[in-house]
């Protein structure tokens, strides 16, 4: 099997499907495997036009939130705030996580 690959979770996030609930949890585990997704998701993040791609990519900095360094948390509570801002109810409830 090859190693993980951004442009796969790149792919994960943008693809138009049918669940988004369905999708979560690949997604997340997909971000675990991959060196470097914190950042590759960050950087992404503003660039995704969608709210169902927003979102996933929210989930995604879920599940690599925790042992971070405190400025990435940070980053991260701050792009939940701005998607919660617009109206995300994924940041609303990760953010009250």
């Amino acid at each position: 099997m090859d190693a993980p690959a951004a442009q796969i979770l790149t792919a994960m996030l943008t693809a138009d499907v049918d669940s988004f609930a369905a999708m979560t949890g690949p997604v997340e585990r997909y971000a675990r495997q991959l060196p470097g997704a914190w950042e590759h998701v960050l950087a992404l993040l503003p660039s995704l036009t969608t709210d169902d791609a927003r979102d996933l990519a929210l989930h995604a900095l879920a599940a690599l939130a925790d042992g971070r360094p405190p400025a990435d948390r940070a980053a991260y509570a701050a792009a939940l705030r701005m998607a919660e801002e617009q109206g995300s109810d994924t940041a609303f409830h990760l953010l009250r996580r």
